[in-house]
């Protein structure tokens, strides 16, 4: 074969290339070739794929000659596979779908079998049991077709080159030339397959003449810059930054970033660009600056998210194999959230509703249960549309037969997703998504030849899998900065070209022979993907076609991945050493550096819109200004300011995740509520005394009952009767071991009160709290007790000026208590085989186990020249609860956190943007090391 340039290419030339992207490349390559002789006008060249072109072949045959296959039906990709994978199933039996993931077997077996027809490999008689398997599926296969009148692609395309060989003048349309069009050189490591030697021997025979195109690329290779980053992350980022100022240098230049892995990769590498060249949604560009060159997964589509949302959700209600059907609250509010699933009128009622299904449903609930909790709520927010389209959707599930063909499910989903609320292309952004899924149930029509009746599950499976295969139109195809694959770069030319993510572990890619048929085998001919050799070779071949796509050329790869070092790839391993590390880009810490200086440029000229203020003061809180939230809200002003601010004044809550069975807050309000009603009857640790072992046995029971029926009908616990009796069993069995620990006490007690409300006045903020229980000693003094079911505080936050506990120190000091001194409070940790107290007393005889004022560990804490006595304990917390309590009044809402392990809880976390402070000091600290720290986290 002669070789031949893009200019040698005459319009009836045919061209045939290996890679779909190859083809695109070659007609813009030929486009720019005619326009730099000085043309305006040229006839376009025939570039196609060798499928597709046999394809066309294969009709002219038809038409002309009587040939046994020309009748047959070929099958589409997605035909073949759901027939392989109904074979399969037939073949394993029922149980297969619950053993084994047929579609990707399904997958397997197929390119197995093209590779036995294309590449004509035959397994030896000794073979392994999956090969063997393999065999018994594919004769049944074949069988199928030969009964149906089907031939699958790889066996047309096989039987259109035998017929070429033999076909008569005028039979079929001959092109003049034959131009192979490959990615890579066909030489040992890629040499071409059975089929295409049998259609270069049989257009020979025809007299067609063969040629080889030359693909554009630079004589000399360049000089390539070796570069290291820290982490893919890094790497990305200064990428992105590099491609911005080239850009930025050069606005006509055409830049390329060619990635190893883009399907894993491709849409960080974007999101980086989308930052670094502004080309965002708020800042659009006037055109795009930047393209991914393979089009984004339509299972990525907002549109096409919302569709399959509403689908999860019928298929939830319909029920599977015989069980009734019931919906999540989590997917229910999933399809509600989304904004093109229902319109946004109304997102702040159903937001709102989501809070209190968040509260109250904790399990998942049939259609009927839905509904009337649904009214329930619907009174007090009404959403018409919404609930219009949640008793549309009911219809749908009680209506839709639960098995159809594909067909049939295809015009059920055009018909009645926009009845529940689908929008459909609404917006000119959705437009491709709109039309692509179109066209995807259209395909569904094609799949009843070669699919049985399928259920709303199968079909969400089907659907979400095509999806994940079909990808949107190339946005912006022209932009100067394109984001490719590394394997798509035959062909193509840039100005400027970076190659990201050499390390070994992404580079050669790994072979990956079919598991269906011999390795050894596949080796020996030479099939796409199965020999290590060959892979490293074809790497090798794509890095040195690198070289001479354009004459600026740099490639990089990260040394580390989370807990995974790297290095080059063995092909860049002479080369590792002159690599240089990437320098670490930041553009938020000097676009506000320069935000800065222009405001301070500006001064008293600002206008009000671009006035600084102090973000760490917040207004005082007003004379009629009511503050919720008792002593949590202290323990919020100690911990950090910011979360008193956001979460009490400005009401920032954070949203419950609803568990599937009691959480630790429910096992504390049964807990709570039975030692209550135990009290109540005993009153006194004499009484308790007197009651033998069945007396309290049955005393913790009939507690332990009440308490689960009470929290049953106020708090929907989702227990079923089996899991109502193992509760039950737990609470009692704890119950009766903490009894047991209050008959050790040495002093006896009388049980004043129990869960009892207690108004409290600090400064300005009124406050009321519930007590869990007030204990009188013998001697008169009392004693405040509060229980804990989880692990117990540190006591020495008592002892520091931002207590983090405060709710004893407010019970014993500003709490209105009856005739006695309070002499101590008492943790009561009551923890399943692990009851024990904890606190803060005056001396060692209040509680077993209670740290008393003398002690050495509580000296250290409490100094005797500072705190002489129980007294000055008093003393001090009521100070500093005070102090707290002034700045909620004056308003300190600083970020300023002393110990961030106790944020672990905090509900507006995320308000608080500690990493990006941490982010920026970090930024700030090499040009500000002589500063002292800025107000915020210190750790």
């Amino acid at each position: 074969m002669s070789d031949l340039t893009l200019s040698d290419l005459q319009a009836d030339d045919l061209v045939l290339c290996d890679r779909h992207r190859l083809m695109s490349a070659v007609r813009e390559a030929h486009g720019r070739a005619q326009w730099g002789q000085g043309r305006t006008r040229w006839p376009a060249i025939n570039v196609s794929l060798l499928p597709l072109w046999l394809a066309h072949a294969a009709e002219d045959l038809a038409l002309r000659l009587d040939l046994p296959w020309a009748h047959a039906q070929v099958l589409s990709p997605l035909q073949e596979r759901l027939l392989w994978e109904r074979v399969i199933r037939q073949s394993l039996g029922d149980q297969a779908p619950w053993m084994f993931d047929l579609p990707a077997l399904a997958r397997s077996a197929a390119q197995a079998d093209a590779l036995c027809v294309l590449w004509q490999l035959q397994p030896p008689d000794q073979v392994a049991e999956e090969t063997r398997q393999f065999q018994r599926w594919q004769q049944r296969f074949v069988q199928s077709c030969e009964r149906e009148g089907w031939i699958s692609p790889a066996r047309r395309d096989w039987a259109v080159v035998q017929a070429l060989a033999q076909a008569p003048a005028g039979t079929w349309r001959r092109p003049a030339r034959v131009v192979w069009a490959h990615s890579l050189p066909q030489d040992d490591a890629t040499p071409p397959s059975a089929l295409t030697r049998a259609l270069e021997a049989a257009l020979t025979a025809q007299g067609v003449p063969m040629h080889t195109l030359v693909l554009p690329h630079a004589d000399t290779p360049a000089a390539p810059a070796w570069h290291t980053a820290q982490d893919p992350a890094h790497e990305l980022r200064a990428v992105a930054h590099w491609a911005a100022q080239w850009h930025a240098a050069h606005p006509q230049a055409r830049i390329g970033l060619a990635l190893t892995d883009l399907p894993g990769r491709g849409q960080a590498l974007a999101d980086a660009l989308q930052h670094a060249l502004g080309d965002t949604p708020i800042t659009p560009a006037a055109t795009p600056r930047w393209s991914v060159q393979d089009g984004a997964l339509l299972a990525q589509s907002p549109l096409v998210q919302a569709a399959l949302l509403a689908l999860r959700v019928l298929a939830q209600l319909m029920g599977h194999g015989g069980l009734p059907g019931r919906l999540e609250g989590e997917l229910l509010a999933r399809w509600w959230a989304h904004p093109l699933a229902h319109p946004l009128a109304e997102r702040s009622a159903r937001a709102r509703l989501d809070a209190l299904r968040r509260r109250q449903v904790r399990q998942p609930l049939s259609a009927a249960a839905w509904t009337e909790w649904l009214q329930t709520h619907w009174i007090d927010l009404p959403m018409p549309q919404a609930q219009q389209h949640w008793l549309a959707i009911c219809d749908w599930a009680q209506t839709q037969t639960a098995r159809a063909l594909p067909s049939a499910w295809a015009r059920t989903l055009r018909e009645r997703l926009p009845r529940v609320g689908w929008q459909g292309a609404t917006d000119p952004a959705h437009a491709d998504a709109a039309r692509a899924f179109d066209d995807l149930l259209d395909g569904l029509r094609s799949l009843d030849r070669v699919s049985a009746e399928i259920g709303a599950h199968e079909l969400l499976a089907l659907l979400g899998q095509l999806c994940q295969e079909r990808r949107l139109p190339e946005r912006a195809p022209q932009a100067p900065v394109q984001v490719l694959a590394l394997n798509d770069l035959p062909g193509q030319t840039f100005d400027a070209l970076w190659v990201l993510g050499l390390d070994d572990h992404s580079w050669p890619t790994p072979a990956r022979p079919n598991p269906l048929l011999p390795a050894a085998l596949q080796r020996q001919a030479r099939c796409p993907q199965a020999d290590a050799a060959a892979q490293t070779a074809q790497a090798q071949g794509l890095l040195d076609l690198a070289q001479r796509a354009a004459p600026v050329v740099h490639m990089s790869w990260p040394r580390q991945d989370g807990d995974s070092e790297r290095q080059a790839c063995e092909l860049l391993q002479a080369v590792a050493k002159l690599a240089q590390p990437l320098p670490e880009q930041h553009s938020a810490w000097p676009a506000l550096q320069a935000h800065d200086t222009v405001l301070r440029a500006l001064g008293s000229a600002l206008p009000p819109w671009l006035q600084t203020v102090q973000d760490d003061l917040a207004p005082p809180v007003a004379e009629d200004e009511v503050l919720r939230g008792g002593s949590a809200l202290l323990r919020a002003q100690a911990i950090c300011p910011a979360w008193a601010f956001h979460a009490y004044r400005l009401g920032g809550v954070e949203l419950e995740t609803p568990d599937s069975g009691p959480d630790a807050r429910d096992r504390g309000i049964l807990l709570h509520h039975a030692l209550a009603q135990i009290w109540a009857q005993l009153r006194t640790q004499e009484a308790l005394r007197q009651c033998d072992d069945a007396a309290l046995d049955a005393l913790c029971a009939q507690a332990a009952h009440d308490a689960l029926v009470h929290a049953l009908q106020s708090t929907h616990l989702p227990l079923g009767p089996r899991g109502q009796a193992l509760e039950q069993q737990r609470l009692q069995r704890l119950l009766r071991q903490w009894l047991t620990l209050e008959a050790e006490r040495p002093q006896g007690f009388e049980v004043l009160g129990t869960e009892q409300d207690a108004p409290v006045q600090i400064r300005r903020l009124s406050m009321r709290l519930q007590i869990d229980r007030l204990d009188r000693l013998d001697d008169g003094r009392l004693l405040v007790i509060d229980y804990k079911t989880g692990s117990a505080p540190d006591l020495a936050q008592w002892a520091g000026d931002r207590p983090t506990e405060p709710q004893l120190p407010i019970y014993a000091t500003l709490v209105q208590h009856p005739a006695g001194l309070v002499a101590g409070v008492g943790l009561g940790m009551a923890k399943l085989d692990d009851c024990k107290w904890s606190g803060l007393g005056s001396d060692k005889d209040l509680l077993p186990g209670i740290t008393h004022l003398d002690a050495p560990r509580a000296r250290r804490l409490w100094p005797i020249q500072d705190h002489p006595d129980w007294a000055s304990v008093l003393q001090h917390w009521q100070a500093r609860l005070h102090a707290l309590a002034d700045e909620i009044l004056q308003g300190h809402a600083a970020v300023q956190v002393h110990d961030p392990k106790q944020l672990m809880y905090c509900p507006v976390h995320a308000l608080l943007r500690l990493p990006e402070r941490e982010r920026l000091w970090a930024l700030q600290r090499p040009s500000l090391e002589s500063t002292p720290h800025p107000p915020g986290p210190t750790a």
